[in-house]
């Protein structure tokens, strides 16, 4: 796991605690200080196919910590 995709899964992990959803794909970016949602996404995506995140398609906000 590189640098940037730990500060991606640790920002996800602690939007989760504080608010019991997931974040957005610009609140990611934000959170990662890029002003594009696409670097975001492909950290994410990355993620997911690592197994660390889980996103269900066609819904908001939602990427979920693991398999759930």
């Amino acid at each position: 796991m590189t640098k940037r995709q730990k500060q991606c899964l640790d920002f996800v992990l602690n939007f989760w605690e504080l608010h019991g959803y997931g974040p957005s794909y610009q609140e990611i970016a934000a959170g990662l200080g890029t002003p594009h949602k696409s670097n975001a996404y492909r950290i994410v995506d990355l993620l997911c196919k690592s197994g660390h995140l889980t996103k269900r398609t066609g819904r908001a906000r939602s990427i979920y910590p693991g398999e759930m």
